[in-house]
């Protein structure tokens, strides 16, 4: 009580409590720690050689002497490829001829196919937020449902009583099993996760097991990492490329020895809790126990695209009597040079304060603060200006549009170089001609799919054009004679008598398979342009 607290302090009392098998190899890596419902989850990696007392030396209201640790964690994941320790999330296994009705009208979201997965919500009687799930359909009718790993207790109390209620009105039978302790997961996210898991997998065809065809953005299966069966979900906090590896528990330190061995060549870093809030936010993803809970329905939050109401589910009349009353908004935050938001602060316009924030960071995209809250309908229209009181000062911030990095989603659901279908007739052996065509010994860097870049620019990778070598026009004409609109176009140039493959032609041909561009002998998913410029 009269100690002087920090928005960054971890209380030290009762610890470590519960440990996952690979706390010691993290700890062993720099990890300091924090606590969630009882478990030891890396909050950022410091250095090695940290005194006992690093973590608590480096608190502070403004950023403290962890910051720059959380900044390059960051950096990693939107650049190259970060590790991070989930295992703390609540899992819960939900089955029995019940179970597909029972959380059909429990959430309020569609249930998904079996593989898939879905993002929803259980509501309480008032129609606000009660749990945050994402549920993964095993088969017909088992789930297994994962949740915020702070609220273990919280989400099995008000799930089995959920589900007590419906069998007691006459429902099926449902078994309920917490699995938390049985499951551990490790997230692995960024550009180059794919590649660093391609060389741990076991399949037949380990080049397009983690393909958008076999699997795409949204689903689960049930995948081997060396010796270890995993779980995959592909879905990433982050907003970035990305699989949650849930695996036997007592298989963690092995599998955890293995994703660093492999990780090794692509420049694998280990990720905290603090860098993964932050990309969160830039993704305008809500958290349950700041932008989630009960004093806000899903519609205030956001979260239309996720509530179902062509079906009945528990709390929706009171839910639409609610109406919206404030809206969850993100913004961008020109703040002090040396401190974020954490959370709470408030939000004014002009004079007036209108609302508060319920997240803060910073955003290594933007290269500024960041936060999410709630204000008013009438100001969550992107571009309204409003001001953040941080350090007792106001400051300039602005309303963005929801998931300001890659609203599309393009980058998530980045498919595999190379390997992937670009229209009808295109096959994997491609990458062989690929490969052999080009002058591998000539490169500065490697492209943003972790290739050797051989081109001048991006403006030239993108254009898929070298001034210096005509390879990339020999690998362009590959890639269109795999294509029957490609074929049509170099026998219709070849009749007007230009030999060269000039880059209006290759651009034609990749865009209308799918909005591709040519990057250094590579297939590179891009976003789509209003106008060909390429």
């Amino acid at each position: 009580v009269y100690v002087l607290h920090h928005p960054d302090e971890e209380r030290e009392a009762c610890r470590p409590l519960r440990t996952a098998p690979a706390y010691d190899r993290q700890k062993a890596l720099g990890a300091q720690f924090g606590q969630v419902n009882g478990w030891e989850r890396p909050n950022y990696y410091g250095p090695l050689d940290a005194p006992e007392t690093f973590d608590h030396d480096s608190r502070s209201f403004r950023r403290g002497g962890w910051w720059q640790f959380a900044v390059d964690e960051a950096k990693a994941i939107r650049e190259g490829v970060g590790l991070i320790d989930a295992t703390a999330f609540t899992k819960h296994l939900v089955r029995g001829p019940g179970a597909t009705a029972f959380l059909d009208q429990f959430t309020c979201n569609k249930l998904p196919k079996v593989g898939r997965i879905n993002l929803t919500y259980a509501l309480t009687t008032a129609g606000t937020t009660r749990t945050e799930y994402t549920i993964v359909r095993l088969a017909e009718n088992e789930y297994y449902l994962v949740s915020a790993g702070a609220w273990t207790a919280y989400d099995a109390d008000f799930l089995m009583k959920s589900a007590e209620d419906y069998i007691g009105d006459g429902g099926g039978w449902v078994e309920i099993h917490d699995v938390t302790s049985q499951w551990g997961v490790f997230a692995i996210a960024g550009p180059k996760s794919r590649d660093v898991l391609n060389g741990l997998v076991n399949d037949a065809d380990p080049s397009t097991v983690l393909s958008n065809k076999r699997f795409p953005w949204l689903s689960c299966r049930d995948i081997e990492l060396g010796m270890c069966p995993v779980r995959a979900v592909r879905v990433a906090y982050t907003g970035e490329l990305g699989w949650e590896l849930h695996h036997p528990i007592e298989m963690q330190s092995y599998l955890w020895d293995q994703l660093m061995a492999a990780g090794e060549p692509h420049g694998l870093k280990l990720v905290g809790a603090r860098a993964q809030n932050w990309l969160r936010q830039e993704k305008s993803y809500r958290a349950f126990g700041t932008e989630l809970g009960r004093d806000a329905t899903p519609l205030e939050a956001g979260l239309d695209r996720f509530v179902d109401l062509d079906k009945d589910f528990h709390g929706k009349a009171n839910m639409i009597e609610t109406g919206v009353r404030s809206m969850c908004v993100t913004l961008l935050i020109d703040g002090p040079d040396d401190a974020d938001p954490w959370g709470r602060e408030a939000l004014y316009h002009g004079e007036t304060r209108v609302g508060r924030l319920t997240s803060g960071g910073y955003s290594v995209h933007f290269g500024k603060s960041i936060g999410m809250g709630y204000v008013t309908p009438d100001l969550a229209e992107p571009g309204t200006k409003l001001k953040v009181l941080i350090q007792r000062k106001l400051w300039d911030a602005v309303v963005t549009e929801d998931s300001p990095y890659d609203p599309k989603n393009e980058v998530i659901r980045v498919d595999s170089c190379y390997r992937d279908h670009v229209g009808p007739g295109f096959q994997p052996s491609l990458e062989r001609t690929v490969r052999n065509a080009l002058p591998w010994r000539r490169f500065a860097g490697t492209t943003p799919c972790g290739l050797p870049r051989m081109l001048r620019s991006d403006r030239d990778c993108t254009a898929g054009l070298d001034g210096r070598t005509g390879t990339p026009h020999r690998v362009a004409r590959a890639v269109c004679r795999r294509t029957r609109r490609g074929r049509r176009l170099l026998r219709r140039r070849h009749n007007a008598g230009r030999a060269s493959l000039h880059k209006p032609i290759l651009c034609e041909t990749l865009r209308h398979q799918g909005e591709w561009a040519f990057c250094s002998g590579c297939l590179l998913y891009t976003s789509p342009s209003p106008r060909d410029e390429d």
